[in-house]
């Protein structure tokens, strides 16, 4: 399975990155806290993604998407990369590489 190609993509235009949210498939939770949740799905029934929600009303969304906005500048194969977001109606969701494994 290839990763998405997200070099290149603007930080300045959000609807490249936004993505409708029918096309995440949810597969299983990974973990949870006070401010939401982080799931293994698949995107486009393809690609495994790690889906990190925000719950309704415990933080503001500007603040839960100031991680995105630092991740759409970020490349190196050290770091999770980015995906997409899905941020037109809630909850918020940050679409990130899948780290089999990986500590949340």
């Amino acid at each position: 399975v290839e990763k998405p190609v997200t070099e290149g993509l603007s930080h300045r235009t959000r609807d490249q990155w936004e993505i409708d949210r029918s096309s995440l498939k949810f597969v299983r939770k990974l973990g949870h806290g006070q401010f939401g949740e982080v799931w293994e799905g698949l995107w486009n029934n393809t690609t495994p993604v790690a889906i990190k929600t925000l719950k309704s009303g415990t933080m503001d969304p500007k603040d839960f998407l100031a991680e995105a906005q630092i991740m759409k500048k970020l490349r190196h194969s050290k770091l999770i990369q980015l995906y997409a977001v899905c941020t037109l109606e809630e909850p918020i969701y940050i679409i990130t590489e899948l780290m089999k494994n990986g500590s949340l």
